[in-house]
């Protein structure tokens, strides 16, 4: 994750010199049992009472299901073949799948997003902790979905040269490679620059999930920009430092640029003060306005950039 460090703030901060467009996940739960396993029904019901009262997630029952499902083929172990339960859940408009198999004391979860088949997540729970499966379970996806939502996000004007890139400690600029490198204490600093006149907003995805409005921010409340003009986060008169630090894994930059004031941020959805980050649970509404934001907008009136940063031990 990137840390960010203001001057005055008490917590975090010291003084230096941010797929599918539906209201909801429509997601499909299969739960198979390993051998002398007699509890799965009550496990798929629990969990699915439980996912199904979380205001992102539209569950499709597996009693929908069960006609197709009598098709599936099932290996000899008894384990729900991985790739026709995806196809029923495709044919069922499912944006991500979770398939669980119960152990006699542990519960396992994949979380699969339907559309490229990618492993969203895998992990293991006491098979009586559901409440915490359910949990990683919908957090897990809201990240995800928010997280593609806004590198698909893109436009590629013809007219528009948008450049966004980093550099490190030691002034090893990143302009060119397609992921870049820091270790946790680096400190950061972020460059954009444009060949038209217009805005800017920078969104960080962090590792661990939580989404920062990087840039305008209360320190740096006007984002507009001039044509041809490089700026800097920080730069050498702002008072605060962005680090790398803690925990380690992939962090997504994107910035959206537009030759006309948009409001991109539902400030609804944003909490705290200098860097703002998203509330829990409004990950996928705050991408979804992104998405509902460049529709309304010319194709050669905004542009967007992707930078991810593997943030090392």
């Amino acid at each position: 994750m990137l840390f960010y460090r203001i001057l005055c703030l008490v917590i975090f901060f010291s003084a230096h010199s941010v797929f599918a467009q539906s209201e909801k996940i429509k997601i499909a739960a299969v739960i198979e049992s390993s051998k002398n396993n007699n509890d799965t029904k009550e496990i798929q019901f629990k969990l699915n009472e439980l996912l199904s009262n979380h205001p992102n997630i539209l569950l499709i029952e597996r009693e929908q299901l069960d006609k197709l499902f009598q098709e599936i083929t099932l290996s000899q172990s008894g384990m729900i073949d991985e790739s026709e339960t995806v196809k029923i859940g495709k044919g069922y408009g499912a944006e991500v799948l979770v398939i669980g198999r119960v152990f006699s004391k542990s519960l396992n979860i994949k979380i699969l997003h339907v559309e490229t088949q990618k492993i969203i997540r895998y992990f293991s729970v006491n098979k009586k902790d559901l409440s915490a499966a359910a949990n990683k379970i919908t957090h897990s996806i809201e990240i995800y979905i928010a997280r593609e939502n806004l590198k698909r996000l893109r436009n590629e004007s013809k007219y528009i040269n948008l450049e966004f890139w980093i550099d490190k400690k030691e002034n090893k600029i990143f302009k060119n490679k397609k992921r870049k490198t820091v270790r946790i204490g680096d400190p950061i600093t972020f460059h954009f620059k444009s060949n038209q006149e217009g805005y800017i907003t920078i969104v960080d995805i962090q590792p661990g999930g939580e989404i920062v409005i990087l840039y305008p921010n209360d320190f740096i409340s006007e984002n507009k920009i001039k044509k041809n003009k490089i700026y800097s986060i920080p730069d050498k008169e702002h008072d605060f430092s962005i680090y790398a630090a803690e925990p380690s894994g992939i962090d997504t930059i994107v910035v959206f640029f537009s030759k006309k004031k948009v409001n991109w941020l539902n400030h609804d959805y944003l909490t705290g003060k200098g860097f703002h980050t998203v509330k829990p649970h409004f990950e996928v509404k705050l991408s979804r306005g992104f998405t509902v934001q460049s529709t309304k907008m010319n194709k050669n009136e905004w542009e967007s950039k992707v930078i991810e940063i593997e943030v090392l031990q």
